[in-house]
């Protein structure tokens, strides 16, 4: 069962579609600009209900914009600007759902293989500028992808496999502790994320999807 959100004078019957107002909020404003005030209103409240809002809201927050990821220039992110002049990221994904150690651990390993997904897409462009997603029968253009991991060979498999080939858990997987301005936590242990990314590269099947098809589209 759904369980209700409020945030603020907003209620939402799910955090599913607190998540997609809070998107919504994120695509609509421009990377580097101050966010508007009518949304600046419900980012405020969106901190207030974070399990981290009195380290994230710091001495005062002054003001919010969307900046892209440090690392690879992709993701956009909320980023608050506090009184003091010092920065934060914030998350609407640990704002809604709290702590989570499995999605942690899982973005964790993501993001250990973006390089291996980056290399693999510019492969792709390289090769052909034309291609065709397998699922929707649409052109996908280096501005408009997602890279997928094909079936039966789901990125979650791997994990499993990985993790059963380790003798471990999900949860032994070693993480960065929260500090600011780290977007999302990375793998902590030199020699897991070595074996993580070594697996990966030989068993991983990549695909090229249209972001209709990645996002929406059943992939079985």
């Amino acid at each position: 069962m759904a369980k209700p959100v409020t945030m603020g004078d907003l209620h939402f019957s799910s955090g599913t579609k607190a998540k997609a107002f809070l998107r919504g909020i994120r695509d609509q404003n421009k990377v580097g600009e101050r966010i508007s005030p009518e949304h600046e209103l419900h980012l405020r409240a969106m901190v207030a209900i974070h399990p981290e809002a009195e380290e994230k809201t710091g001495v005062g927050i002054d003001y919010f914009t969307v900046e892209l990821d440090k690392k690879f220039r992709k993701t956009r992110h909320f980023m608050i600007h506090r009184i003091d002049g010092s920065t934060d990221d914030v998350s609407f994904h640990a704002a809604i759902d709290g702590a989570n150690p499995r999605r942690d651990r899982m973005t964790a390993l993501r993001v250990a293989i973006n390089s291996q997904v980056i290399t693999f897409k510019n492969q792709q462009f390289d090769e052909s500028g034309t291609h065709v997603c397998p699922i929707r029968g649409v052109p996908i253009t280096p501005d408009s992808y997602h890279v997928d991991h094909a079936p039966p060979c789901t990125f979650i498999q791997l994990v499993q496999e990985w993790l059963d080939g380790e003798n471990i858990q999900l949860h032994q997987v070693e993480i960065t502790e929260p500090r600011s301005n780290q977007c999302v936590a990375e793998m902590a242990n030199d020699e897991q994320r070595s074996s993580w990314t070594t697996y990966h590269r030989q068993y991983a099947k990549l695909r090229l999807l249209s972001p209709e098809a990645n996002t929406s589209s059943p992939k079985a």
